[in-house]
């Protein structure tokens, strides 16, 4: 179980009225690593596309950065082999250009620069970093076995996992 990713990803949702198919694709680059609220640009991953701002309350942007450093980075570490088995399929970004709000990455080896709104949900799942190193980082926020993010359908079996576990507590 990852209490901690499912914990901020609820905070997520219910603080922001963000939709599932707009939290779970968030970028960690998408969420600031400093306190204070703030504003995310989605059109993507949005309804119908639709270019809409979000504003992340200030509690909610501390909770999610404390996720990074704990659950995070354990689940990245344990999933490097899994990670450059599947780097051919993966997009390997370049360049993120958070000041002007693009990131640049390649896909089958086509290069491409984006708006990080623009970004597909499709192509943001396979967003990852290759450092010097050859460590694997992926660029979703949120992560699960493998070093991929969670399907929706996937997050959507955590919740009713997590309802029937209050359901248990409110039957004692």
């Amino acid at each position: 179980r990852s209490s901690a990713r499912n914990t901020c990803a609820a905070e997520l949702a219910l603080t922001t009225g963000m939709r599932l198919s707009e939290w779970s694709t968030l970028l960690d680059i998408e969420v600031p690593a400093e306190s204070g609220g703030a504003p995310v640009a989605l059109q993507a991953c949005a309804k119908n596309g639709r270019s809409r701002r979000v504003y992340i309350p200030a509690s909610t942007v501390e909770s999610i950065n404390l996720y990074p450093d704990t659950e995070r980075v354990s689940l990245v570490r344990k999933s490097q082999s899994s990670l450059r088995q599947k780097l051919p399929s993966l997009a390997i970004v370049s360049e993120i250009d958070c000041s002007v709000g693009k990131l640049t990455y390649a896909i089958d080896g086509q290069p491409k620069r984006v708006p990080i709104a623009g970004i597909p949900i499709d192509v943001r799942r396979r967003l990852v970093r290759v450092q010097d190193s050859g460590f694997v980082e992926p660029l979703s926020l949120f992560v699960g076995k493998g070093g991929k993010p969670p399907t929706q359908r996937r997050w959507h079996q955590y919740f009713v996992d997590a309802n029937e576990r209050l359901i248990m507590f409110a039957d004692e």
